[in-house]
């Protein structure tokens, strides 16, 4: 998804920490504490990416090492990816010991909501955008920000940084 690629762009820009990538389905939450707890052979500290958080079911072992979990210990951070209309306690509880970013997942008639994301995309690309391109984006792709986030590369490589796109080079990708 658009922004479990976010999250691992962002964690493997961090100097000095190694990226851990994780899948919540079928995994135990007792494995996944373990991967936190775990210092790797270099010592490096870690950004732990955990997708499909849902899937977990927030035991006693993951409620324990959140608990326990001081703030000030940057050794692991943790990147939690979840999706689902109602965040859980167990992540709740988590993000007091850090910060949450919430992103849900846009509905067909979100279209307002995705332009803003197509703006702050485009302007994170150092891309200028009209608003008749964004228009177009969401009426040729809907909400997929997956999608959305390929077209704005392609645009990139089209205009260049600092170009601007237009609506014709929407229709053109």
């Amino acid at each position: 998804s658009f922004f479990l690629d976010q999250a691992i762009l962002t964690a493997r820009s961090l100097k000095g920490r190694a990226v851990i990538q994780l899948d919540g389905d079928g995994l135990d939450d007792s494995e996944f504490v373990r991967v936190c707890e775990t210092q790797g052979y270099d010592e490096a500290n870690r950004v732990v990416v955990l997708d499909n958080a849902q899937d977990l079911k927030g035991d006693k072992d993951l409620k324990a090492f959140i608990e326990s979990k001081d703030p000030a210990d940057m050794t692991t951070a943790i990147v939690v990816v979840y999706r689902g209309e109602k965040l859980p306690e167990i992540w709740k509880t988590a993000s007091l010991k850090g910060s949450l970013k919430s992103h849900p997942k846009f509905k067909p008639w979100e279209g307002d909501k995705v332009k803003r994301v197509i703006q702050e995309e485009a302007e994170r690309l150092g891309l200028r955008i009209t608003k008749d391109a964004v228009d177009a984006l969401v009426f040729f792709l809907g909400v997929d920000l997956h999608l959305i986030a390929g077209e704005l590369r392609k645009l990139f490589w089209l205009v260049g940084k600092g170009g601007e796109v237009q609506r014709q080079h929407v229709a053109s990708v």
